[in-house]
């Protein structure tokens, strides 16, 4: 639960993480789209949900449900930002 006037953090790969190098994880064969398989160092694997947005496109999506955000890329790696409630509500 977000306190009242509390804000959210976050950080994850930008569009196009399976086309880089360094793509901590792999496309599961004839799985969704979304689903990607990541081994961990002690050798677990586990089934993620990946899904990658463009900041603008994120930033579109959480104002229509009631948030306010600011959302940057570092370059293609990595998008990053916060979120609150907006004082508003949702946009209708």
């Amino acid at each position: 639960m977000l306190a009242p006037g509390g804000r959210v953090w976050f950080c994850d790969d930008a569009p196009g993480v399976d086309a880089r190098a360094s793509n901590p994880g792999e496309a599961v064969v004839d799985g969704p789209t979304w689903a990607h398989r990541r081994t961990l160092h002690d050798g677990r694997t586990f089934m993620i949900v990946k899904l990658c947005h463009a900041p603008e496109a994120l930033t579109a999506w959480l104002v229509t449900r009631g948030w306010s955000a600011d959302i940057a890329t570092t370059g293609d790696e990595f998008i990053f930002g916060s979120a609150g409630l907006a004082a508003t509500g949702p946009a209708s």
